[in-house]
């Protein structure tokens, strides 16, 4: 894993809360979910507003693109849940019957189904070009916390509250499975890219494995000292991120089950409230990370050793220990907002680029 950035992402057009955003999986294209309902893309190689799409009458709180980037789903307390057409702006369907706000959605692998979840405890899978709703799933019991296709895109999966994970079949809404964890609340899920594993997060702070074949429990990962938020693979399935109410990002071994390194976002420039969400983007050399705090999306980028990140801040870069948030370094020259960071392998230099294009490289080891 080459590079390191951390840093926040430029501020963007907006006076209004977000509430979600998404990555395209290209990496082309951030969708920002709006207070009022608005929806708005970004370009992410120069940070311009690209498009505004209108339809939503309230808050837009959870977004998802199509695994080909062209299509977008939207949910809002509208109780509505909305797909958009990326390249045109056009809306191509409206879901409708929700009885309460929509609070997660998702694509099918294949593009042919969209799935949302709801504080009514019903799970509903709906046909994404028509918006006819094929499925009402109301087999929860309590609030429904994440909704995910399996990687094969043959079951639909869901957590909650009530401290199950419930599997249907895509093609019949069949149940087929009921795992009764015996944890308590399961407040997000993630399924590794093989689906060989889903790693749950509880009200503990814990992560655990499951076996998805066998069922049998795994390892857990402690270290989260409050709520387990949000949990994301990287796309070789090496390494998990999580997030959590104890204002962390830490950062594991999948495959040993251990911890590779921790980041307190109480230290600034970062999260200064629970992190509610952590992503890791298509390529897996970087993750998303959002907050209650209503401060901007952070970008994390480690070191080829993972103990350091470094961040614009303004004009100038700091390089900060991961695990003690101490700044060793701050480096000056810039006259222009720094946007983009990327360390050489061996990890001795960083080249830095900012609003003007201006591109400078750095000897880390004199500064």
């Amino acid at each position: 894993m080459e590079g390191v950035r951390f840093g926040e992402l430029p501020y963007l057009e907006e006076t209004v809360i977000a509430w979600a955003c998404s990555y395209s999986p290209q990496e082309k294209v951030l969708a920002v979910g709006l207070d009022g309902g608005g929806l708005a893309l970004y370009d992410t190689s120069t940070w311009k507003k690209i498009r505004s799409l209108s339809g939503h009458s309230g808050a837009l709180r959870c977004l998802g693109f199509s695994l080909d980037g062209q299509r977008l789903v939207s949910g809002s307390d509208d109780k509505t849940v909305r797909v958009w057409d990326c390249s045109s702006g056009d809306l191509l369907a409206t879901m409708r019957g929700l009885e309460d706000y929509v609070a997660m959605v998702t694509f099918s692998p294949c593009g042919k189904y969209v799935a949302s979840g709801s504080e009514d405890s019903v799970v509903r899978m709906w046909d994404s070009m028509t918006g006819e709703a094929l499925f009402v799933l109301e087999d929860h019991t309590d609030a429904v916390n994440s909704v995910k296709f399996t990687p094969d895109g043959h079951w639909l999966a869901a957590c909650g509250d009530d401290g199950t994970i419930r599997f249907w079949d895509v093609k019949t809404g069949a149940p087929r499975n009921v795992w009764e964890l015996g944890h308590g609340h399961v407040l997000c899920m993630a399924f590794s890219p093989d689906g060989q594993q889903v790693v749950t997060g509880h009200l503990d702070g814990n992560l655990r494995f499951w076996d998805t074949v066998s069922r049998l429990p795994g390892p857990v990962l402690r270290g989260h000292t409050d709520l387990a938020m949000s949990i994301s693979f990287s796309a070789d399935g090496q390494r998990i991120a999580s997030a959590g109410y104890d204002s962390t990002i830490r950062l594991w071994d999948a495959s040993a089950c251990t911890p590779i390194s921790m980041y307190s976002t109480s230290r600034p420039p970062g999260h200064y409230s629970g992190v509610m969400s952590v992503a890791y983007l298509p390529t897996g050399e970087s993750i998303l990370s959002g907050s209650l705090d209503k401060t901007p999306i952070f970008v994390h980028e480690f070191s080829p050793d993972l103990q350091q990140t470094a961040y614009g801040c303004k004009e100038m870069i700091r390089l900060q220990n991961f695990r003690t948030g101490v700044v060793n370094l701050v480096l000056e020259g810039h006259t222009k907002m720094v946007q983009r960071l990327s360390h050489s392998p061996c990890g001795q230099w960083i080249a830095s680029a900012d609003e003007d294009r201006s591109i400078r490289l750095w000897d880390l080891h004199n500064g």
